[in-house]
């Protein structure tokens, strides 16, 4: 639990000296504590949860979405709040967010601090559940073959960034549960595939990788183009010529 606590997105591990960064999380808290939307499932459970109003067109997804990430990053949110200031209604709507992950279940680490704060057993239940599914589903991230990890389950290749949040988690999970499975963080970390292999050589590239490789080539062109009249230009300004004379023009 300390260690959730120290990486946790409340407080700073630098703090500014006043109040700025307090308040902006507690106003984050206070939107996500009155903007879920309520539902009720077949069985009866009611629950919360956040909807997405725009479209997703690489997943094909048509608003309102949800998505079971943001679900667990605003439960964090609602629950750190709660543990801040004591105030219940922070609380009350982290039980009512909770409860999406039995329509159905999804798996979302961060419900192992509502069990451990508060000896939650449905909370408890959910995480169990959830390492369970993790167990399970790891192979589909997983990309021996570049070597690297996959942002999804489609076999979308993960970005940098979210290639060490793969490695942070399973370490997190494992070091909570000592679940065996998860000790493949240890084969992830040491992969460290350059960019340019993992996204053009050992993939076909996307067209948001082509989009970038011809910008950067472009701006490149473009420089050396630049380089090369000014360096044209300097020769001629040594060899006494005046500026804009001669056949060549910049």
């Amino acid at each position: 639990m300390k260690a959730y606590l120290r990486h946790s997105l409340f407080p700073p591990k630098r703090a500014p000296g006043d109040e700025i960064w307090r308040e902006r999380f507690l106003a984050t808290a206070n939107w996500l504590s009155g903007n879920f939307i309520v539902q009720r499932s077949p069985e009866g459970r009611v629950y919360g949860v956040y909807e997405y109003p725009f479209a997703w067109e690489f997943y094909d997804l048509t608003p309102p979405w949800r998505s079971g990430m943001a679900q667990g990053l605003a439960l964090q949110v609602l629950l750190r709040a709660w543990q801040t200031t004591g105030k219940e209604r922070y609380l009350t709507a982290a039980e009512r967010v909770k409860q999406a992950f039995f329509v159905p279940v999804e798996a979302e680490d961060v419900t192992y601090v509502v069990a451990a704060e508060r000896n939650d057993a449905e909370a408890r239940l959910l995480f169990e559940r959830g390492i369970k599914a993790l167990e399970r589903t790891l192979a589909y991230y997983s990309a021996p073959q570049i070597p690297w990890t996959y942002y999804d389950a489609l076999g979308t290749v993960a970005n940098y960034k979210y290639h060490e949040i793969h490695v942070g988690l399973t370490r997190y999970l494992y070091a909570l549960t000592g679940s065996e499975p998860l000790r493949i963080y240890t084969t992830w970390a040491s992969w460290e595939t350059p960019f340019v292999m993992r996204e053009f050589v050992r993939q076909h590239p996307n067209y948001l990788d082509l989009t970038i490789l011809f910008l950067n080539f472009l701006f490149c062109a473009l420089l050396l183009a630049a380089v090369r009249a000014v360096d044209r230009r300097a020769a001629r300004l040594r060899r006494g010529a005046k500026p804009g004379s001669g056949s060549t023009r910049v």
